[in-house]
């Protein structure tokens, strides 16, 4: 049986996880709940196929964690949730952030950018099988000739 698709939330804010957890949920995802930073590299061994981030969780990190997430699981999609008067987009995309919604919270919408997400990302990973794949026929084609 195959299992559900991970989505790590990373808040600190408890009424703001539940919510994401429930409509995560809801939607056929597996919720990976997080309150701390500690909490979030536990979670990240899951594999998750997106990271939510709520820029405001000051116990989690904020871009600094956006920064360590995007060096150690490049290809993980961070998606951030600010408050509707953000006014550092530019720093949170230099740390890594690949999208953002705002406050007030529209799950519809959340859940639409999720799945586009999560389409590039399986786009992505086969394009580099396939990548590989060639290159691994050229090389065999290189060594034969050899």
């Amino acid at each position: 049986m195959r299992s559900k698709p991970i989505l790590l939330i990373a808040t600190d804010a408890l009424e703001a996880q539940a919510w994401f957890a429930e409509q995560a949920r809801a939607s056929g995802y597996e919720a990976a709940c997080c309150l701390t930073e500690e909490d979030v590299w536990q979670q990240a061994r899951k594999n998750p196929l997106l990271a939510l981030i709520d820029a405001e969780a000051v116990s989690i990190g904020g871009q600094a964690l956006c920064r360590r997430l995007k060096a150690l699981y490049p290809f993980l999609p961070q998606l951030v949730c600010l408050a509707p008067a953000a006014n550092e987009l530019d720093d949170w995309l230099a740390a890594g952030a690949d999208d953002f919604f705002f406050k007030p919270l529209h799950w519809p919408l959340i859940a639409m950018r999720i799945k586009r997400f999560l389409e590039l990302s399986r786009l992505k990973e086969g394009m580099l099988a396939r990548e590989a794949h060639l290159q691994a026929g050229t090389d065999a084609y290189w060594n034969m000739r050899r």
